[in-house]
C-alpha cells in the first residue's frame, strides 16, 4: 500500500488527497469516479480526519471500490430507476419506492425505511447514495425482510 501511496502522493504528504485518489481508482479500473465516490471514501475511510488516505485507510478503500465496481451496472440500473429528481441519491420516498419493489410491491412501513436510511447513510447527508445502495439493500434483506418473513412463519405455525 505504501508503494502505491506513493506512485499517487505527489506533494509527498504520506496520504493521498481527493484528486490523488480519484486518479489512482480511476487508473485501476479505466472508471470515471464520481465526486459522490470521493466524498463517500472521506466521509466513511479518513478515519483520522485529516483530508488524506493513508496507508492505513487505503486497503478499505480499494475493497470497497472492487466491490462497487463489481455492482456498478446494476445500482446505476437502480439509481436511474428509483432516483425521481435525479440528484444522485435516494431521499426517503425514493428508498421507500425502491424498498416495496424489493418487496413484491407490498408497503413498507415508516418505521422500516427510517431503520435502512439510518443504516445505510453513513454519510449522514439524509440520502442514500450509489455507494451506499448495496448496503441499503443488505439491510433491508438482512434485518427488516427477514423479520418480516419470520413473523408470517411463526403466525402461520
Amino acid at each position: 500500500m505504501s508503494k502505491m501511496i506513493q506512485n499517487y502522493d505527489s506533494q509527498q504528504k504520506g496520504g493521498l488527497d481527493r484528486a490523488e485518489l480519484q486518479a489512482l481508482l480511476a487508473d485501476l479500473t479505466s472508471t470515471d469516479v464520481t465526486l459522490d465516490e470521493l466524498d463517500f471514501f472521506f466521509s466513511v475511510n479518513d478515519s483520522s480526519g485529516d483530508g488524506m488516505i493513508g496507508p492505513d485507510e487505503l486497503p478499505a478503500v480499494l475493497r470497497i471500490w472492487d466491490s462497487h465496481i463489481h455492482e456498478l451496472e446494476y445500482v446505476r440500473d437502480l439509481m436511474t430507476k428509483f432516483d425521481g429528481n435525479r440528484d444522485g441519491g435516494l431521499q426517503r420516498e425514493e428508498l421507500r419506492k425502491l424498498l416495496q419493489d424489493l418487496n413484491d410491491g407490498m408497503d413498507v412501513d415508516d418505521a422500516e425505511v427510517d431503520y435502512v436510511m439510518e443504516e445505510a447513510d453513513l454519510m449522514g447527508n439524509g440520502v442514500v447514495t450509489s455507494m451506499e445502495l448495496k448496503r441499503a439493500i443488505a439491510f433491508w434483506y438482512g434485518n427488516v425482510h427477514h423479520q418480516r418473513v419470520s413473523s408470517r412463519t411463526c403466525s402461520l405455525l
